[in-house]
């Protein structure tokens, strides 16, 4: 039943969409030719924040680049409450924005966001959703960039076209290039500052290995089975094994500890994402799906074991050289980039054995 509810959600996503282009088509573009070069300088700029936490860490080296390129604007970033702690260390913004996301949430966003005077805003959405376009035309800013998608690229006027293959993190900085920002390093030395937190002890060179089981959609996820094996075969080659997991993730976190007998320890966390990456900067080795830990770890140069099943490598790859990535190439139906199987087999996922991790994680 499941799968056919996520179905027809897909099916009348699609029809909504399609439905959706003409319609924008009514909204009143602006017309401003993209700059030459970037301008030399700017009282105030807005920029509206992806909502995930994959999504942020890979965004940061854009917006580390444009701080520095506008090192004395006035800059206003709008993203969670719960992911403002990153973004405030990647570019100092003068003042964030909560945004958790409903429509009554984003007309009081909305009203924070018209309090202000915006030169430049940018939009870092890449995919359908309408509300942070439509905050953006409500910055009143001249020049608004954002990307084409279904109908919002009507709430701006420098457009950014739609490439598929194209990898998320080069995605964030496109709005840069239109700009006219093409220099700078692609990585960037990330530091976030330890705070305190209680883990269990581990042995004098033992190392540290953490699995966190969680991501956003069920296909992305590696069976709770391998990952119970997997602490297992951990434990018994002599390393710690931790299973991390916010209160929203406690049943898998339970069922792992369990099927393990207990050779994975579980760490509960708080939700607090400088203590998340505390924790993070603590292990040898992170073992995880494509998700948001995955992307923070990769930006912490935390070397990384990751599952890739439905999720399309061309965007969300893992960056960095201490990056290690299982996934079945060979099967037809790899990369569908879909909430549910539409095969009923979860190949992709379930064929990555416990014994292929281990080989991986033995051999970081």
């Amino acid at each position: 039943m499941a799968m056919w509810v996520d179905v027809l959600r897909t099916k009348l996503r699609s029809t909504y969409l399609v439905l959706r282009r003409p319609m924008l088509q009514l909204w009143p573009r602006l017309r401003v030719n993209a700059p030459k070069s970037p301008p030399p300088s700017l009282g105030s700029i807005l920029v509206i924040s992806q909502r995930r936490l994959g999504d942020t860490a890979l965004e940061i080296p854009a917006l580390h680049l444009l701080r520095s390129h506008y090192p004395e604007a006035r800059l206003g970033v709008v993203a969670p409450a719960a992911l403002q702690p990153l973004l405030r260390l990647a570019c100092a913004p003068q003042l964030l924005i909560d945004y958790p996301g409903g429509w009554r949430s984003t007309r009081s966003t909305r009203a924070a966001i018209r309090r202000e005077r915006w030169d430049l805003c940018i939009d870092l959405t890449t995919d359908y959703h309408l509300k942070p376009a439509w905050l953006a035309a409500a910055s009143g800013a001249p020049i608004r960039v954002g990307f084409e998608n279904s109908g919002r690229e009507r709430f701006f006027n420098l457009v950014i076209p739609k490439l598929d293959s194209e990898h998320m993190a080069d995605r964030f900085r496109r709005p840069l290039e239109v700009l006219g920002i093409t220099s700078g390093n692609r990585s960037m030395s990330f530091i976030v500052p330890n705070i305190d937190v209680t883990l269990p002890a581990a042995r004098p060179g033992q190392r540290r290995v953490g699995l966190h089981p969680g991501a956003a959609h069920p296909t992305q996820r590696w069976p709770v089975d391998h990952f119970a094996s997997l602490a297992r075969k951990i434990a018994g080659a002599g390393d710690q094994c931790l299973v991390l997991g916010r209160e929203c993730e406690k049943d898998i976190v339970g069922e792992i500890v369990l099927k393990s007998g207990g050779a994975a320890i579980p760490v509960p966390l708080s939700g607090d994402i400088l203590e998340f990456a505390t924790i993070l900067k603590s292990l040898d080795l992170l073992v995880c799906n494509n998700s948001g830990p995955l992307h923070l770890a990769g930006l912490l140069e935390v070397p990384t074991v990751s599952f890739m099943g439905p999720t399309v490598k061309e965007r969300w790859w893992p960056r960095g050289a201490k990056a290690r990535v299982l996934r079945r190439d060979e099967l037809p139906c790899i990369g569908c980039n879909l909430g549910y199987c539409r095969i009923r087999t979860h190949a992709c996922m379930k064929e990555i054995t416990p014994e292929m991790a281990f080989e991986e994680v033995s051999s970081c």
